[in-house]
Order: C-alpha cells, then sequence, then structure tokens
C-alpha cells in the first residue's frame, strides 16, 4: 500500500474517461474539483463520469472540493497598463471618473486602513510590487519596484496584513452544500485563519446531517502562524498551499514554514499535503531535476 497519496485538479484535458482512467492507472488517488473556475452544470458531468468508474470497479477515487475564498482584485482596465521601475500612480478604492490610464481600482475598502506607508502591495502574484506613499480618503499613492504590464482583474495581496475581508463568503457555503448534495469525500477549506474557522464548517455540515465529509484546512496567508497548533487539532487534514503562502511570507521561509506544518500534522496524526510546484518541469521534461528528486 502506497502511503503517499496524489492528488490531481480536474481540468479540461483530463476531463474525461480515458484520461481519469488512465490517472488512476498511474497512482492517482483523489481528482480536486476546483471552484474558483468550476460550476455546477459542468462539475454534474464530471462526477457523472467519476461515479461511472467507480461504481464500476476500475477507479477508486475520492473527490474532494476546493472553495473560492474571499479574494482583493484590481478592476477592469480598456488596455494593459505599462508600468516601470519607480513610476508612481494611484490605487482608488471607490469608482471615481478621475481614475488616469496609469492608476488602478482595487475592490478592497479597507486598503487605506488596513495598510501602512513604506509597505509593500503585491499586484498579480508577485508580477508587480509596489510600495505605498501616501494615503488619502479614496486613494494610496505607490510607486512601482519593478517593470510590469498589468491586465483587468488581477489578484491583489497584502503581506503581513490582518484583512477584514469575511473569511466564507455566500458562495462558499452554496458551494459547501453542493459538495454535500453530491457526496464529496472532501472540503479544501480556503483563507482558513484560526480553528473557529473550521467549526464553522464543521457546524454547517452537523446542520445538513453530513458526517461524512472530511475537512482539509489550506493554510495560504500569514495569520495561521499565530494560530497553526489549533488550526491542525481541529481540522482533518491540512494544506500547504505554497502558491498563495509565498505571496504572502518571505520565499526563504517557505521551506521552513512548510516542514513546520507537515512536523506539526504527523505529530497530531495527520494526513498533510503539500501543493503547487511539485515536480514542475514534468510539464516538458521526463526526468526531475537534481533538486526535485531530493
Amino acid at each position: 500500500m502506497k502511503k503517499t497519496k496524489i492528488l490531481t485538479t480536474l481540468w479540461p484535458a483530463i476531463d474525461n474517461e480515458d484520461m481519469l482512467l488512465n490517472l488512476y492507472n498511474n497512482w492517482v488517488n483523489l481528482i480536486r474539483f476546483n471552484f474558483s473556475h468550476a460550476n455546477y452544470e459542468g462539475s454534474l458531468k464530471s462526477l457523472e463520469v467519476i461515479n461511472k468508474l467507480n461504481k464500476s470497479g476500475k477507479t477508486n477515487f475520492w473527490i474532494l472540493l476546493d472553495t473560492k475564498w474571499p479574494e482583493i482584485r484590481t478592476g477592469d482596465l480598456k488596455e494593459k497598463n505599462i508600468y516601470k521601475k519607480w513610476d508612481e500612480f494611484k490605487i482608488y478604492t471607490v469608482k471615481s471618473d478621475k481614475i488616469s490610464s496609469k492608476d488602478l481600482f482595487c475592490d478592497y475598502e479597507y486598503l487605506q486602513e488596513d495598510i501602512e506607508l513604506w509597505q509593500n502591495v503585491i499586484i498579480d502574484s508577485w508580477l508587480l510590487s509596489v510600495e505605498v506613499l501616501k494615503k488619502e480618503k479614496d486613494w494610496v499613492l505607490v510607486k512601482a519596484n519593478n517593470d510590469a504590464t498589468i491586465w483587468s482583474r488581477r489578484h491583489v495581496n497584502l503581506p503581513w496584513v490582518k484583512l477584514k475581508l469575511p473569511w466564507i463568503t455566500k458562495k462558499d457555503k452554496e458551494d459547501i452544500l453542493f459538495a454535500i448534495e453530491n457526496k464529496f469525500n472532501f472540503i479544501a477549506a480556503s483563507f482558513i485563519r484560526c480553528a473557529d474557522n473550521v467549526k464553522e464548517i464543521k457546524k454547517l455540515l452537523k446542520k445538513q446531517d453530513c458526517d461524512t465529509i472530511k475537512i482539509i484546512s489550506k493554510i495560504e496567508n500569514q495569520e495561521w502562524i499565530d494560530n497553526l497548533n489549533e488550526i491542525v487539532r481541529e481540522s482533518d487534514w491540512i494544506m500547504a498551499a505554497r502558491w498563495d503562502l509565498w505571496i504572502e511570507v518571505p520565499i526563504n521561509k517557505l521551506p521552513i514554514y512548510q516542514k513546520e506544518m507537515v512536523h506539526l500534522a504527523r505529530e497530531n496524526g495527520k494526513i498533510v499535503i503539500i501543493a503547487t510546484h511539485l515536480l514542475e518541469t514534468m510539464i516538458e521534461n521526463p526526468f526531475p531535476t537534481r533538486a526535485e528528486s531530493s
């Protein structure tokens, strides 16, 4: 019995019976439905194929629903904005006719309140880093730390800022109900900050008389640092979601934090998932690099 399991995300290239069977025969155990992008109609069709394969005995897939989580994004642009290092521009938190072609809109209304002068704002997963120079009622003035080209609706991260976002949205709750109705095995709960977040999902499951779904807490922002022990104890599994986490914490600390999560999960008898950029070179190369093999 192989103790290490392989999780793969469902997307169009593998969303058919032949490919799913091929994946299972190559050791994939768990299929992830990413509800940052998935919809109910398409997911039901995919579930029908997976359930058919499972019932036939050809596969024994677990299925996981990954919630979207609250997010901060820039606004729509008529064309891409091109920034050069040291360029200064404004990030608005209210829609305004004063927004120039270089400026951006951000849908986080507490930006001026939560961010400090000289702190960095990360746009589009480190594609653009900016430093806050000045704060006003409707905007903050920032300076670009690097060259970048930015398009519409890009992610915005505020490292080391405790956000006033709700940790779970109306959509997340609807998606969890979808998972219950369709007998998913796991819910990967995004943006978990503390044990109370996990307890809230458990209450929702209990209210629906569901005692079969396990909760995987995704560790992907800096607030977990103070609350990791209680999160691990309250969760069934945890996931080190490295893509979002490396935006929030210094990249040199990421391996240390990952090892801490793995150690604590094992200490508490919990399974831990390491996600993102595992064997990235396998996309184009048949063999791992020396570093990957270690």
